[in-house]
């Protein structure tokens, strides 16, 4: 578990959410498809009308959704897609802190950037610390995809024709472009007659 500096607690942390409107703007999906999926149990979310979706629940739909416009069908993706989603999550924090939104009181605030510029615990303690694999790749006629670096494809069999490949990086910095919006919400406790300032992960 990740341990206190000073202080402080550990501040919670809440997704972004969007709406079904946002989620097949930033997906490439139309809504009727977004909504179709929601109906046929691929998408969790809870309501019907005005749902509202997480942001880790957005990266999971947009790479499933690509999965299956190369032949991996909604009803096998999801714990593929839960898997990337994770990753995806991980570079959001990792190569985009700026989308990230933290707000309390303002040593808190410095301490938690602080924190997250000098180390990945922060990332570790919320997501995992496998990080390393940006790539999910498939190749040739293989069944199964594999974990590559981003330095992929740096492949087993030299002599493969084709690779299907997805770049998990290419996924966060999507997600932070298109969201418009922090991705992530990290709120400090704040006592009364405490002065509140609102900033993000990224340090100038």
């Amino acid at each position: 578990m990740l341990r206190r500096a000073m202080t402080f607690h550990l501040p919670s942390m809440s997704p972004g959410r969007f709406t079904t409107s946002e989620v097949a703007m930033i997906a490439g999906m139309t809504q009727d498809l977004v909504r179709l999926w929601r109906s046929r149990g691929h998408i969790e979310v809870k309501g019907k009308r005005g749902a509202v979706y997480p942001a880790i629940e957005v990266a999971e739909i947009m790479i499933r959704y690509d999965l299956s416009r190369n032949g991996l069908a909604p009803k096998e993706s999801k714990d593929l897609g839960r898997r990337c989603a994770i990753k995806i999550m991980q570079h959001v924090m990792l190569n985009h802190p700026v989308a990230c939104e933290v707000s309390g009181p303002e040593a808190a605030v410095s301490w938690l950037r602080e924190l997250h510029q000098s180390s990945d615990r922060l990332t570790d303690f919320l997501f995992g610390s496998e990080v390393g694999e940006e790539l999910l790749v498939k190749v040739d006629d293989e069944e199964e995809f594999s974990w590559r670096p981003s330095t992929a494809p740096d492949l087993e069999h030299p002599n493969y024709r084709t690779a299907l490949v997805f770049n998990l990086e290419g996924y966060a910095a999507r997600l932070v472009e298109l969201a418009g919006k922090p991705i992530m919400h990290f709120n400090f406790e704040v006592e009364e007659g405490e002065d509140v300032i609102h900033s993000t992960l990224a340090i100038d």
